[in-house]
């Protein structure tokens, strides 16, 4: 599951890829070519193979295999925002169709944060929850751990969300199509499977959920 980990960590980039044009550029969603066959099919884990990641081992816990993939769609999508995290200069942070996530208290304050200190700070929110998972077998999970894996996975679709909406243009010239859409699966998919978050806050990746989930032949998806 950590397939991600490190990939974009230190990546080299050249003076085009850091050119200001690029932050924060919404050219990319007005076509949503994320959706498009050409870019949602380059994956690095696909079909059976999500499958079988998925499935839950006989002697594991529910809990615990929540908490594995929980844990690892966090260090997973972190690392896809940091990938992207010199180009979001956005004012706000909002998805496809300009959704604002900000909490309706956010929206209304004078001072509003940008998105990039607004996803610093759901990063930092998502890992506090996340310390308070067990660390060794048979310790017991507190009693909204469901609750508290529910607002993580949220958060994170959100974070993903503006990636895809604002910053795909970056993404694509980096070459990072197959990490961030491996991601994306891994998380969505996960969430068909267990249904931790409600259906109303994956609406938003809708379009995306069934561009990634469209049978291809593997023609144009990365084995990296």
């Amino acid at each position: 599951m950590d397939w991600l980990i490190g990939k974009a960590r230190g990546r080299p980039s050249s003076a085009a890829d850091r050119s200001p044009s690029s932050a924060g550029n919404n050219s990319s969603e007005e076509c949503r070519l994320y959706t498009q066959p050409e870019h949602a099919a380059k994956q690095i884990v696909l079909g059976t193979d999500l499958d079988q990641l998925l499935e839950q081992p006989l002697l594991l816990q529910q809990n615990e295999w929540v908490a594995t993939h929980v844990c690892a769609l966090y260090e997973n999508v972190s690392t896809v925002f940091e990938a992207v995290y010199d180009f979001c200069n956005c004012e706000k942070f909002t998805g496809p169709g300009g959704v604002n996530f900000c909490a309706p208290e956010e929206k209304t304050k004078k001072a509003r944060s940008s998105a990039r200190n607004h996803i610093d700070s759901l990063l930092t929110q998502c890992q506090e929850m996340l310390d308070n998972f067990p660390t060794r077998y048979g310790q017991a999970f507190l009693m909204d751990f469901h609750a508290v894996s529910a607002c993580v996975l949220r958060h994170l679709l959100h974070i993903l969300a503006h990636v895809y909406a604002c910053h795909f243009d970056s993404v694509l010239r980096m070459d990072l199509t197959p990490h961030l859409n491996t991601v994306a699966r891994h998380l969505l998919a996960f969430n068909l499977k267990f249904r931790i978050v409600d259906d109303k806050d994956v609406e938003v990746l809708a379009d995306l959920q069934a561009a990634l989930m469209r049978p291809v032949d593997g023609a144009g998806c990365s084995t990296a």
